[in-house]
């Protein structure tokens, strides 16, 4: 069924965020890869992504080492990749995934599910709790 890929498992993103826990390898789908230009003055370019458990998406970014994999058209919209080793940064209050070593598994073909951003999910709890609390 176009979509579906064995492994892309619902709740790794949304664990990822609020648990900060780099011991899990899970396996997600690129859903928007771009090159941008390296504004430091070093003149490497780096690779944005995002990456999607079929039910939430967020920010990532591809180590440099691994720029290769685009550069060779390895890694691409819809392709499932197992992230091996990662970090997470913040960045402008938003907690963006460095993927340091990842497994490409295959492409997908498709979309798996339809994923709404973390930030936003995490961002309204944080306003449902401040309303809360002013009760």
């Amino acid at each position: 069924m176009p979509g579906k890929f064995p492994g892309v498992a619902a709740g790794r993103i949304e664990r990822i965020y609020q648990t900060k826990d780099m011991s899990l390898t899970p396996v997600l789908q690129i859903v928007e890869l771009k090159q941008i230009n390296a504004n430091n003055g070093t003149g490497v370019t780096r690779y944005r992504l995002q990456v999607s458990d079929g039910v939430r998406y967020q920010q990532a970014l591809l180590a440099t080492q691994l720029n290769n994999c685009d550069a060779e058209g390895a890694l691409q919209v819809n392709f499932v990749v197992r992230m091996r080793d990662i970090i997470c940064n913040e960045v402008s209050g938003k907690r963006i995934i460095i993927m340091l070593l990842i497994d490409i598994l295959g492409n997908a073909e498709s979309k798996v599910g339809n994923p709404a951003n973390v930030d936003d999910l995490v961002s309204r709890r944080v306003r449902n709790e401040d309303k809360f609390e002013k009760l």
